[in-house]
């Protein structure tokens, strides 16, 4: 179970799979569910949902802002498999609540199951693909993790757009647990070797404390470079996932399902190759670039256009986000000891998901006042902003994270 494929052990790819599915089984909402709230949960026009959308991302960034550490430093104690066989366990749930959603109340219960899920399964998964990792290619090894998150995200809304547009949503929302259960299936199979399992480590001092765990890797400049770049893409990435289908409505525009698929085919190239990179040239280079990218994407969603338009910012989002984090995956993991990697990842992506859930309300109210390409220009705003405060924290001193 554990031969090397150039490098790589069959749990390492194990994991990815297992990944791809997860992602699946998610990303597949991300054009339906605004259609979705319109036309079966609140039965409104979709023009004046903007608040109801908003709020359904607000409850799954809420509930994994205050899940994701405690699931983190659990999963460094106690083993990071089980945490991901968890984690996909809800992503088959969420579905099946939705189906039975003519509501907010419910609907925003299945958000929350959703969020469990993604608070559970990706900071044990980010810390066993660094267990996994062979010696002196970690950035590599980040990136082809994200990049089987960009798989999922090349195909998945597409096909999900197209399954509920032609089928129906209860068709699509059995495919949606059939691919969260197929990574259950996947996790269930993974063969992790024992020293990278945390509980039969046997480590004793701070590292075990949750609370002495936690202080410490809030020390880390690494971290909390990672938490502020988490925070510059979080409220661009919110915007992008959840109002780019309304704003192809405003325009009139159809196929908004293959945005997503050019940002995802872009994530997906741009995320290794930034890994690859920064393995030989440093972390910190990649970061940086992505984050302009990022900017500059907002403002060509801004400009009014045709689905060329969108999908030309959708690539330019997806190859600055892929750089950015193919640098700060990478430079998170190098400032921590490895009883703290899923809490350290736990900690980076705690930011994205409060800075995607405090922003996603306000920007739905605010889309309903200017409309919604005004909401991409601000954001964009907001990720220069961080870019700004990130150059000051990492290019202040000279190493990348405090000893």
């Amino acid at each position: 179970m554990h031969r090397d494929v150039r490098g790589y052990s069959a749990a390492f790819v194990m994991a990815l799979a297992a990944n791809v599915f997860f992602f699946i089984s998610f990303q597949a909402f991300f054009p339906v569910l605004p259609r979705f709230i319109a036309e079966v949960v609140v039965n409104q026009p979709s023009d004046s949902v903007g608040g109801q959308v908003g709020m359904a991302s607000t409850v799954v960034a809420l509930v994994a802002v205050f899940a994701r550490v405690p699931a983190g430093q659990l999963g460094d104690r106690f083993g990071r498999r089980r945490f991901m066989f968890v984690g996909a366990l809800c992503f088959a749930l969420a579905p099946l609540i939705y189906a039975a959603s003519r509501g907010m109340g419910l609907f925003l219960l299945g958000r929350a199951v959703h969020g469990l899920g993604l608070a559970v399964f990706t900071p044990s998964f980010q810390a066993l693909v660094v267990d996994l990792a062979p010696a002196g290619r970690r950035g590599e090894a980040m990136g082809l993790a994200g990049a089987s998150t960009s798989v999922a995200f090349v195909s998945a809304p597409l096909a999900g757009d197209w399954l509920a547009t032609t089928m129906g949503y209860t068709p699509f929302f059995a495919a949606s647990v059939a691919a969260a259960v197929l990574s259950v299936a996947l996790v269930a199979l993974i063969a992790v070797p024992s020293p990278s399992a945390p509980a039969a480590t046997g480590s004793g001092g701070a590292e075990r404390s949750t609370w002495a765990g936690l202080r410490l890797t809030l020390k880390q400049r690494g971290v909390r470079a990672g938490v502020l770049t988490m925070a510059a893409l979080g409220i661009p990435f919110g915007v992008f996932i959840i109002f780019v289908s309304l704003l192809a409505e405003e325009r009139g525009i159809v196929g908004v399902g293959a945005v997503f698929s050019v940002y995802a085919v872009t994530t997906f190239l741009a995320q290794p190759l930034a890994g690859w990179l920064s393995d030989r040239v440093g972390r910190r280079g990649m970061i940086l670039p992505g984050l302009v990218l990022v900017s500059l994407a907002t403002v060509i969603f801004y400009l009014d256009g045709s689905l060329l338009t969108l999908l030309l910012a959708g690539g330019v989002f997806g190859l600055g986000g892929g750089l950015t984090r193919g640098g700060i995956d990478a430079l998170v993991q190098d400032s921590v000891p490895s009883t703290l990697r899923g809490t350290a990842a736990a900690v980076q992506y705690t930011s994205f998901d409060f800075w995607i859930g405090l922003s996603s309300y306000p920007a739905g109210l605010l889309a309903n006042a200017l409309g919604y390409a005004a909401i991409f220009l601000l954001s964009g705003a907001t990720c220069l902003a961080g870019g700004g405060a990130l150059v000051l924290m990492l290019w202040s001193g000279a190493s990348q994270d405090d000893d």
